[in-house]
């Protein structure tokens, strides 16, 4: 992909100088930051969203980006501008830890492709959480 980029100069009121140039490749924008991923996170019976309040982390290697709920939305963003293979972990207060690994982050020229995560909380105790599994003898 190029782009020819050109710009008109009036000097003076009376001498005009023109410039053109090719810009080879995609044309970033550096201000904007995507999140290498984004992680929904919802109750698995009623879909309530949990963010407020839950622990996100995403780790790769020696990286770790951590984001602690507040608010009333159900999705965290981590990771900016970082490609990577991460795993994903989502603790709160009531619920079961959950975790996904091998999530692949890939980008291109100019940005990351931002990887959307549904964490999905199962309860640990109480009302709806999994009946006890009973072993026969």
């Amino acid at each position: 992909m190029s782009w020819t980029l050109c710009t008109a100069l009036v000097l003076a009121g009376t001498t005009t100088t023109n410039s053109c140039a090719v810009i080879v490749g995609p044309v970033c924008k550096h201000e904007v930051r995507w999140p290498a991923l984004s992680v929904e996170v919802t109750d698995s019976i009623t879909s309530a969203p949990l963010a407020s309040g839950a622990r996100v982390i995403a780790s790769d290697g020696a990286f770790a980006d951590t984001a602690i709920g507040e608010g009333s939305d159900s999705a965290r963003s981590l990771a900016l501008e970082r490609e990577g293979t991460y795993t994903v972990t989502v603790d709160r207060e009531g619920y079961a830890p959950w975790s996904r690994h091998g999530v692949h982050v890939t980008g291109d020229d100019c940005h990351v492709h931002t990887v959307k995560i549904f964490a999905r909380l199962q309860r640990s105790g109480g009302e709806g959480a999994a009946p006890p599994v009973s072993v026969g003898r």
